[in-house]
């Protein structure tokens, strides 16, 4: 399994009451007000720390597992980190399905959490995908929404769209 297995299977973010790291729906960048509803916004992922676990037969194959943490970045500031876990469910060709949990935390604000599967591909060179969000606490209580995924060989960010 590839690093940007982590960003992917990741997840969750949440808006907050500074308007600091919130995009409004119609921006593609730069800050925003936000309404604790119907709010798009964006932060960079930055891996802390993975491990893939090979389980059963020695080999990429079922049940495999990739643990992650990592780093959320929002205008050069951490303002949060994910911790989440993947297990592969299904190979496709050079690819396959994962399975995945991931929990965002939004220091002060609350978290999201996110499930989900995925399809990807080994060889690709870019990865984007939608993982549903899940829940949240503290400020992102009864949030409910996407989180889309995107991936390449450089960086890796999530765009949440919550209602």
């Amino acid at each position: 399994m590839r690093r940007s297995y982590g960003a992917a299977a990741l997840t969750a973010v949440a808006l907050g009451a500074a308007g600091w790291w919130i995009l409004p729906a119609s921006a593609g960048g730069g800050g925003g007000g936000h309404d604790d509803r119907g709010d798009t916004f964006r932060v960079e992922v930055r891996e802390v720390d993975a491990v893939d676990l090979d389980l059963g037969e020695r080999g990429f194959g079922i049940g495999d597992r990739f643990v992650f943490t990592e780093d959320l970045v929002k205008h050069g500031k951490v303002v949060g980190s994910d911790h989440g876990e993947c297990t592969l469910t299904r190979l496709h060709g050079a690819g396959g399905w994962f399975q995945c949990t991931a929990t965002a935390v939004f220091y002060g604000k609350g978290q999201i959490t996110v499930q989900g599967a995925f399809r990807f591909s080994e060889g690709a060179e870019s990865q984007r995908f939608a993982l549903p969000v899940t829940g949240g606490s503290g400020k992102f209580t009864g949030a409910d929404g996407v989180v889309i995924v995107d991936e390449d060989a450089d960086s890796s960010s999530l765009t949440f769209k919550l209602r």
